[in-house]
């Protein structure tokens, strides 16, 4: 006998970023985009971790951090000294569900220190054209980058 078994895609093949969604947020101190779940499952984002040089830190006294908003269950961060944009991988502290078919918008504020000053401009891009890049780990522990360019 031979066993049968479904290959499930993982969470990082089943999130997709949405083009043409990027965006400064908060007056350009921030920044956000779009996913999209492609897959017939929810999917939950567990962790997160921003790399951007052109700052230190994401640091918002009135507001999370980090939001991951309406795809179903919203997912948040919020940090008292803030979040290093090092590449460091942080728990949200409310983990978000995007649901089959549906879009969630990620957004990141606000950026400090480094010289950091506004963002101008937001593109989703490729890892050759990428200043900054936010990966999500998912609850299946498979992770995505996403990578953006921006200017300042």
């Amino acid at each position: 006998t031979s066993a049968s078994f479904d290959v499930v895609p993982s969470g990082a093949q089943l999130i997709e970023s949405v083009d043409g969604t990027a965006t400064t947020y908060a007056g350009g101190s921030g920044l956000e985009f779009d996913v999209e779940n492609t897959g017939s499952r929810s999917i939950e984002i567990t962790d997160f971790a921003v790399e951007y040089s052109g700052a230190n830190k994401l640091r918002n006294l009135t507001a999370p951090e980090v939001e991951i908003l309406g795809g179903g269950t919203d997912g948040t961060a919020s940090s008292i000294p803030g979040f290093d944009v090092d590449n460091t991988t942080y728990a949200l502290d409310t983990n978000a569900v995007v649901q089959a078919g549906q879009q969630a918008t990620i957004r990141l504020s606000e950026f400090q220190g480094g010289g950091f000053s506004s963002l101008t401009s937001v593109t989703l891009t490729d890892s050759s054209n990428a200043d900054l890049t936010v990966t999500l780990t998912f609850g299946d522990g498979s992770k995505r980058v996403y990578y953006l360019k921006v200017e300042t």
